[in-house]
């Protein structure tokens, strides 16, 4: 399951350290609080299993699972966008430093 701590709300854009994970959504850029961070992913959650988990804090606008470019396996990690960035907060509480296990 994901290690204490590894669900966070992304900084917003002018905060974050890195900017180069700007580039590692689909999504618009989110300058307004409305992604968060999943870490620590088992292989087996796929994008049904995190909008059935994520999306009773609210309505999710994207999901990105990114994959390995050689095997295509999945790497682990992943973002969800949410429309609204209080949900985004809410999620992020809710399951900041959770075992999140996903469903094998």
């Amino acid at each position: 399951g994901i290690n204490a701590g590894s669900v966070q709300r992304i900084a917003r854009a002018d905060e974050r350290p890195y900017p180069a994970l700007r580039g590692m959504s689909r999504s618009r850029d989110d300058g307004e609080g409305r992604k968060i961070f999943i870490g620590g992913l088992p292989f087996s959650a796929d994008e049904i299993i995190i909008r059935e988990d994520f999306g009773k804090y609210g309505e999710i606008e994207d999901v990105y699972l990114p994959r390995d470019r050689e095997s295509n396996k999945p790497r682990g990690f992943g973002f969800v966008t949410y429309r609204d960035p209080r949900d985004a907060r809410d999620a992020s509480d809710a399951m900041h430093g959770r075992e999140y296990n996903g469903r094998e």
